[in-house]
C-alpha cells in the first residue's frame, strides 16, 4: 500500500471516530503490505487488520483500543506505548520483547506466535 492512499484510509476512519460513524469509514487494513509504514501516535480504534505484514511498522503511541487484528505479521514492528486495550489479537507473530512495551490491557490474545530476538 502506498502512503498517500494510507493516508487516506486513516483520515477517512479518524472522521468516522470523531463522528460515531457518521462520517468517514471504519480503518480496513486486511490483506495490506504496511511493512515499515508508520502509524506512529495514529489512533485506529476499532480498526480491522487481518492477514497483514505490519514487519517493522512503527506503532509506538498508535491507539488499536478495540481493534480486530489476526494472521498478521507485525515482527520488528515498534510497539512502545502501543495501546492495544480491548482488542483482539488473534494469530499475530510479534517479538516478545516489543509486545511487552504494549499496553494490552482487556486485550484478547488468542494463538500469539511470540519470538525472542535474541
Amino acid at each position: 500500500m502506498d502512503s498517500i492512499k494510507l493516508l487516506k484510509i486513516l483520515n477517512s476512519h479518524e472522521s468516522w471516530l470523531k463522528t460515531r460513524g457518521r462520517q468517514g469509514v471504519r480503518a480496513n487494513l486486511s490483506f495490506q503490505n504496511l511493512q515499515s509504514m508508520s502509524l506512529e501516535d495514529r489512533n485506529l480504534t476499532g480498526a480491522l487488520i487481518i492477514g497483514s505484514n505490519l514487519k517493522a511498522a512503527n506503532l509506538k503511541n498508535a491507539v488499536m483500543k478495540y481493534a480486530f487484528i489476526s494472521h498478521t505479521d507485525m515482527r520488528g514492528a515498534k510497539l512502545t506505548n502501543a495501546d492495544f486495550s480491548h482488542a483482539a489479537l488473534i494469530k499475530i507473530k510479534v517479538f516478545s520483547d516489543e509486545l511487552e512495551k504494549a499496553k494490552l490491557s482487556g486485550a484478547h490474545l488468542c494463538h500469539l506466535e511470540a519470538e525472542d530476538t535474541n
